[in-house]
């Protein structure tokens, strides 16, 4: 049987800190930089790549994966078409998990940038 071991390669390797957080059966991984992202939701940048735990009770390397699916949108379009032609109805969006938190930042940036043009109109 064969033992694998990582080797670390030198600091470079160490490009960010999470927080590994454990509870009974389930494990978080967190990036706290990235607010709009759910604690339930590893972060994309160390997804399904090695992460090295620092704690003086346990340490060395683990894989960090999620076999959920982590980014999903939805579209759901409720509609009819009247007797003269027109169509009205109802449409709801739904972003999950990566989806959501691009979402969220792409809004974020749209509010700054118009909070930004208005004060250059004054």
């Amino acid at each position: 049987m064969a033992i694998r071991t990582r080797i670390c390669r030198g600091m470079s390797q160490f490009n960010g800190v999470d927080v590994l957080a454990m509870d009974s059966t389930t494990i978080y991984t967190i990036d706290c930089t990235q607010r709009s992202l759910s604690f339930k939701t590893p972060p994309l940048n160390v997804q399904n790549s090695y992460g090295f735990i620092v704690d003086e009770n346990k340490f060395g390397w683990i894989f960090i994966t999620d076999p959920r699916i982590l980014m999903k949108s939805e579209v759901d379009v409720r509609c009819a078409m009247d007797s003269s032609g027109s169509i009205r109805g109802t449409m709801k969006l739904s972003f999950i998990g990566y989806a959501k938190s691009e979402m969220l930042a792409e809004l974020k940036k749209r509010k700054t940038k118009e909070a930004s043009t208005s004060q250059d109109d004054r």
